[in-house]
């Protein structure tokens, strides 16, 4: 699944250029080989982290799987440490100036997450 700044950059949440495709896998699978391109940064998520928030978007003759915008969000305040606090500034200020934002989402994603308290501390700073 699509996750982190390439959901975002997906979003144009950001303007950053990811080097690599961040990719989310289960925690329990094993990636034994990977192509050579397109570089693929995985990360490894917990199985309710995993199956929440997951779209299917079909472009032209193909697929693929990426976390909903909401989702995306929380897991870059989460991993704001991986992503960087600046890029996550970015993203987080960015979502705010959207017409389509959905903040009840937001918290239901945060609370199931178990990082309901991070993710109301940035938000109440930038609202």
């Amino acid at each position: 699944v699509v996750c982190l700044l390439s959901a975002a950059k997906y979003y144009e949440l950001t303007n950053y250029l990811p080097d690599s495709i961040s990719v989310a896998i289960n925690r329990k699978s094993k990636v034994n080989t990977l192509p050579e391109w397109p570089d693929i940064k995985i990360y490894y998520f917990d199985s309710v982290r995993m199956l929440t928030g997951v779209q299917k978007i079909n472009e032209e003759d193909n697929s693929f799987h990426i976390f909903d915008i909401e989702k995306t969000v929380v897991d870059i305040i989460h991993y704001r440490n991986k992503v960087g606090i600046e890029e996550m500034s970015e993203i987080l200020k960015n979502y705010i100036k959207r017409n389509d934002r959905k903040m009840d989402l937001i918290h239901y994603y945060a609370k199931l997450l178990n990082c309901e308290k991070i993710v109301r501390t940035y938000m109440e700073v930038l609202i």
